[in-house]
């Protein structure tokens, strides 16, 4: 939280595009002290309660209340900036300690031993072995890297696009209160979701919610296509419920879990980092609708194949018997 802080009074005051970068990889290092510390922290003490199965329906209330949150909040982004650009950093700014406040509250789970440095390398070395080795959380860390790779580019194509179609400024804030409503209704149901459709569903839903909808913007530039985002967000919402649910189901270590969780973490936002990079350059030479077309047609394919991967790794039967033992 201390570097989230930072970075957004880098945003409040950058004068340059330097101060822009500082800001965005203050905020990277916060991103990854927090990312799998957080769940793994939750999932743990549950899990010393003998309350994991619970794991799925609060975390999907923690996101969803979160994103509930900012939906609120987008409406008033459209007013402020119109009045100035860097006001509603300078209104997000004093939210920033609350969880930072909060933090020195969480108790940690029951420690039964002290590790070292070096035994703390070594299981970060086991953990990253172990999420090697192992097939199933091989699935979906490759799984999650596709889905937050291109979820992660389209939000960085809803402004330009709005551009594109000619949406006016004064309704951004509107469109991101939409779409953090979507986000929260599905992460708040997610459990919900999880009990009356089967694994398979779930994630063919998800490869065809982020890739054919990109498809179809760069098809069809028109503002009634902009409200097609909607759809990632609704990915958005119910993706870290299901996913962080499955790995822990999946990793049988408590030593580990946090480390096996951010390996996850990690491969996704390196697998972002050089997508994000080369779209940039296919959008400089072809232009933002033909990379959406490439975009979308690229998660298309890669879903398919991750998707009868995944058919292989869980047969039916097996799936009915983790469906069973996660209810």
């Amino acid at each position: 939280m201390v570097f989230h802080i930072a970075s957004r009074a880098f945003f409040i005051t950058m004068t340059s595009p330097l101060d822009a970068w500082i800001g965005n990889i203050l905020w990277a290092f916060g991103y990854s002290l927090q990312n799998g510390a957080d769940v793994a922290l939750l999932y743990s003490n549950l899990n010393a309660r003998g309350l994991q199965k619970k794991f799925s329906r609060i975390e999907g209330c923690a996101v969803g209340g979160r994103m509930l949150l900012i939906a609120f909040c987008s409406l008033a982004v459209g007013p402020l900036a119109s009045i100035n650009m860097r006001l509603p950093l300078y209104c997000c700014l004093p939210f920033l300690f609350i969880p930072l406040i909060v933090s020195f509250y969480m108790k940690e789970p029951v420690v039964t031993k002290k590790f070292s440095i070096g035994e703390q390398m070594r299981t970060m070395i086991d953990g990253t072995l172990y999420a090697i080795r192992k097939p199933e959380i091989r699935w979906i860390v490759g799984f999650c890297a596709l889905l937050f790779g291109a979820s992660k580019i389209w939000f960085f194509t809803y402004n330009p696009y709005f551009v594109i179609v000619g949406i006016d400024l004064r309704y951004y804030g509107v469109i991101f209160f939409l779409l953090n409503i979507v986000a929260w209704a599905s992460s708040h149901w997610a459990h919900q979701i999880q009990l009356r459709l089967n694994e398979r569903s779930c994630i063919v839903g998800m490869i065809i919610c982020i890739g054919l909808p990109i498809l179809i913007m760069g098809v069809f530039p028109l503002a009634a296509m902009a409200y097609l985002v909607t759809s990632q967000n609704m990915v958005r919402g119910f993706m870290r419920p299901f996913t962080e649910g499955f790995m822990n189901h999946h990793i049988n270590s408590e030593k580990i879990r946090a480390t096996v969780l951010s390996v996850r973490s990690s491969l996704s936002d390196t697998v972002t980092v050089i997508a994000l990079f080369c779209f940039g350059i296919m959008d400089r030479r072809l232009g933002l609708l033909k990379s959406l077309i490439i975009l979308g047609i690229t998660v298309l394919i890669l879903g398919t194949t991750s998707y009868r991967r995944y058919c292989k790794l869980f047969p039916q039967r097996r799936i009915q018997s983790l469906i069973r033992v996660a209810l």
